[in-house]
Order: C-alpha cells, then structure tokens, then sequence
C-alpha cells in the first residue's frame, strides 16, 4: 500500500508506466501531466478522488487505463480532444458520473472502449 509520488512528474523522459495491481491509495498526481506518456496503467489499485486537470495534458497518450479503481467525477467535455491519439481506454469499475462525452467520437484511432459499471446517465452518443 502507498500512493503515487509526485516526483514521478520528474522523469522528463518516460513515456511507459505500468503500476497496475500494486494496492496504490490517494489520488493521480497532476505531475504524471508533465511526462510524455504514451501508455499509462493504473487500473485494479485503490485510487479516488476526481483526476486532476493537469492530468489531460497527456496530449501523446495511446492508452489509458485507470480500471478498478474508485476515481469520480465527469470525464471532461472535450475527451477526445485532449486524447486524440488513443487507442485504448479502460476506465471501467469506477465512479465516473454524468454523461458519456460526445467527444469520444472523435477518438479515430479507438479500438477499445471499457466504461462500463461507472455511474453514467443519460443518452450514450449516437457514435457509439
């Protein structure tokens, strides 16, 4: 058990993390916003809270998994905008509330989607 360390925000340079399965609590630090990440697994630890804005910086990231975890709160508006480049994203078992962006849609290069047992509402978008 521990949390992520903002120092990680640090590795100017690292573009795979892999924490995945590790009892991890706390929140995702902002910091991870810095990096140039292209695949980040956080899934199946006990994170919470909402995700930080500084978080969507990952402009580069591919794929993105924060499943099985306990994280909050609406997923932003323009997802697909700050994502553009995923291929992947797991955010299943959660708390993600709201409604599912339309801007998913945009994702082109998206082959695998994971949101289900979250707290959405509301129409899905008709893309999907």
């Amino acid at each position: 058990m521990g949390s992520i360390t903002p120092k990680l925000g640090l590795l100017s340079n690292l573009v795979y993390l892999n924490l995945k399965s590790n009892q991890l609590n706390g929140s995702i630090p902002g910091e991870l916003g810095q990096l140039k990440l292209t695949t980040l697994m956080l899934g199946d630890n006990r994170l919470s809270g909402e995700i930080s804005q500084a978080f969507f910086r990952l402009s580069s990231q591919q794929y993105l998994s924060l499943e099985f975890n306990m994280l909050g709160k609406v997923l932003p508006s323009n997802i697909g905008e700050l994502f553009p480049n995923l291929i992947e994203l797991r955010l299943r078992n959660n708390k993600f509330e709201g409604s599912i962006p339309s801007s998913i849609s945009t994702l082109t290069q998206l082959t695998h989607l994971y949101l289900n047992d979250n707290k959405f509402e509301g129409p899905r978008p008709v893309s999907l």
